[in-house]
């Protein structure tokens, strides 16, 4: 969502600004931002924290916390929206992608296949799949309504992987570890580009 600027002021002090009125709010944990995601609207934050098992949610205008729920037995690492603002998906120290009603705090569905912790995870195509990432060095695509993963769409990493976004209309993914950020073909898995910090490969 372009309208929503994101910027992490300090560990634990989120501004989020809309760039069609300019009118910033900010948010200011107890724990630092350790992954957050804004709705679509712009109503709404979820974030996780460093060592959090729980997952925030804010209120964006009122620039405070109105639940703490989803409860994980470990660190929940990374966090987001559906686009319609009625689920959101966590990833976790232990290798699981989880699925959840944001009304009802219920999970809805838990997805098994990576095999180290969970790094960075996305709704896409309508909300009706999900893109994981891990420190198993892959990329996984799910159906999460089925609970599978397409291991011929599977990415694999030499290290360990941090960030990771979708363009599925364009038929991208693009990841990221420590050194380099990489273009993938989505249908095909192959290597499109590799962009480093001494340059393009």
């Amino acid at each position: 969502n372009m309208r929503y600027k994101r910027e992490l002021l300090t560990s634990d002090r989120l501004i989020i600004t809309d760039t069609y009125t300019n009118k910033k709010r900010t948010l200011v944990s107890k724990n630092s931002f350790g992954d957050f995601n804004i709705s679509n609207d712009g109503k709404y934050v979820v974030s996780v924290g460093y060592l959090d098992t729980k997952v925030t949610i804010w209120d964006v205008d009122k620039q405070k916390v109105i639940n703490e729920k989803f409860l994980h037995s470990n660190h929940i690492w990374c966090v987001a929206f559906s686009s319609d603002g009625q689920l959101i998906v966590t990833g976790d120290r232990d290798n699981m992608v989880n699925v959840w009603n944001l009304n009802t705090g219920l999970k809805v569905c838990s997805l098994f296949g990576h095999v180290n912790g969970v790094t960075g995870v996305q709704f896409y195509d309508n909300d009706s799949k999900i893109i994981s990432e891990s420190y198993d060095c892959t990329v996984r695509f799910w159906d999460w309504r089925i609970g599978i993963y397409y291991t011929e769409k599977r990415i694999v990493h030499s290290g360990g992987l941090i960030s990771n976004a979708i363009n599925y209309e364009q038929r991208f993914v693009s990841t990221a570890d420590k050194n380099n950020v990489y273009i993938w073909n989505y249908d095909s898995g192959a290597l499109v580009r590799k962009i480093s910090i001494a340059g393009t490969t």
